[in-house]
């Protein structure tokens, strides 16, 4: 198993060094390349520990486990947007403020939604 997953391992890295290299022989490697490429093992790594996040939290919902993933990646992603964006709300307009609650309301319908239904499941079983 092993063997398979360091042979799928190294044909993805091939597949990423012909998708880079575009033609331009071995002068390839650029400051722009690398960060891409660090990128896309940053994305794989993390959505690897997600999966392996999945494995461990059983005994949940279903909907319980994906508010783990979001609340998670939330939390991931926060330093990043606060480097690259920060956390100014001057660019925050009236349609945006209108469609920030659309999307709570709708998150707290799915929310009771959810639980209405669990709590059904749970009355008959």
């Amino acid at each position: 198993m092993e063997a398979e997953n360091s042979i799928s391992v190294t044909l993805a890295m091939v597949g990423v060094f012909f998708f880079v290299n575009n033609g331009e022989g071995l002068n390839f490697i650029s400051s722009e390349h690398i960060v891409v490429i660090i990128y896309g093992l940053l994305a794989a790594a993390l959505y690897a520990s997600m999966i392996m996040m999945n494995k461990f939290i059983k005994k949940l919902s279903d909907f319980q486990t994906t508010f783990i993933q979001l609340f998670t990646a939330s939390i991931l992603l926060l330093p990043y947007v606060f480097l690259k964006e920060g956390f100014g709300f001057s660019g925050i307009d009236t349609k945006s403020i209108i469609f920030i609650f659309i999307i709570g309301i709708l998150f707290i319908q799915g929310l009771l939604t959810f639980n209405i239904l669990e709590q059904s499941n749970n009355r008959f079983v």
